[in-house]
């Protein structure tokens, strides 16, 4: 059974759609808060942008789940 091919876009996507509740701790990404991402519901945009370190570990992470 082959897996779904995951692109990086659609993880940031995804991410997006089921980021944390507005006004979370999980809001400051490199040691600040990302108030214009937390308006936009785009948290993996702010963890691509501002921490890709750790978006690259949860993709991963993400694939091996799939």
């Amino acid at each position: 059974m082959n897996k779904p091919k995951i692109t990086r876009h659609a993880f940031e996507l995804y991410l997006n759609a089921h980021g944390p509740a507005q006004g979370s701790d999980r809001w400051i990404i490199g040691g600040r808060i990302r108030m214009i991402e937390m308006n936009l519901c785009q948290y993996g945009t702010a963890l691509r942008k501002y921490d890709p370190g750790i978006f690259s570990r949860a993709y991963n992470q993400y694939l091996k789940m799939l």
